[in-house]
């Protein structure tokens, strides 16, 4: 009941969809064609997904399962939240589920109208605080019944689907490694320093790249975080997730015994004589 409804009826100015002061109203996936500055879209309206103990009927249960299927489905996600009732746990697991899936996503806080100043203050340290770990996500204050900043909403969620298909030439990602590795390099395991050598995009939605390099599985968390913040800093990535797999570099010499040449051969018998006559 957060008024997602109401935004695609308000944003394409008809009242296509069935919106009710209640939750559940919307029981299934809904898909709109429209078409938007010259982009055809296809709008979805899913059903709302409430926290696992109060969904208690097969209906909504199966309503859940379509909602889902719609994130899978999307280029992009925007995520509806009441402003009145500020960040949610539930909000947050919504969220955490859009960035699991690899999708891009933004965030509308619906019925911002209706909050003073002191409220609006409140849900933005809320949102620097309980968001923190969606900094890389844009969040638009809207108001669905009265048609504000709706076409910001979108423009956001196109932007963020744009980027998510970004692609990025090994050599470019692969220079930004090695200059980041150069400035800061991973600190040393065990007196070993951590190499990375290069890297490459291997796939979209979200976009992933593999750093290849020595030791990597014993790389922390922190400078892999770091790597992604500048990453995205750097290619301009925004509203997606990106992934990084970290991959050992295999040894092209690996299980090969070194053959020696015949003058090689008698440079090593020579050198072996010498050392028994020392003894």
């Amino acid at each position: 009941n957060v008024g997602k409804s109401t935004f695609i009826n308000s944003f394409i100015k008809e009242d296509r969809l069935l919106t009710q002061n209640r939750p559940g109203t919307t029981r299934d996936s809904i898909f709109i064609d429209f078409n938007y500055k010259g982009t055809p879209l296809v709008l979805i309206d899913t059903a709302g997904i409430r926290k696992k103990k109060k969904v208690d009927q097969t209906i909504e249960r199966f309503s859940v399962v379509k909602a889902l299927q719609a994130i899978d489905l999307s280029d992009s996600v925007i995520v509806i939240i009441d402003a009145s009732e500020g960040i949610t746990d539930q909000d947050l697991s919504l969220i955490g589920l859009v960035i699991n899936s690899g999708r891009a996503f933004c965030i509308a806080l619906n019925k911002y109208d209706l909050l003073d100043d002191e409220e609006k203050e409140q849900l933005e340290r809320q949102i620097k605080r309980r968001l923190k770990f969606a900094s890389f996500i844009e969040t638009i204050e809207i108001s669905a019944l009265k048609s504000m900043q709706l076409n910001q909403a979108i423009d956001s969620a196109i932007e963020s689907a744009k980027s998510s298909m970004q692609d990025v030439p090994t050599s470019k990602i692969s220079s930004l490694i090695e200059n980041l590795t150069e400035t800061k390099p991973p600190p040393y395991i065990q007196g070993r320093r951590i190499k990375l050598k290069y890297a490459t995009q291997v796939n979209h939605q979200p976009p992933t790249f593999i750093v290849y390099g020595t030791q990597t599985s014993k790389l922390r968390d922190n400078y892999k975080r770091f790597l992604e913040s500048q990453i995205r800093k750097a290619f301009k990535f925004k509203g997606t997730p990106i992934r990084l797999i970290f991959k050992e570099g295999n040894n092209p010499f690996a299980g090969k015994k070194n053959k020696l040449s015949m003058r090689q051969w008698k440079k090593r018998r020579r050198i072996i004589r010498i050392r028994k006559k020392k003894k």
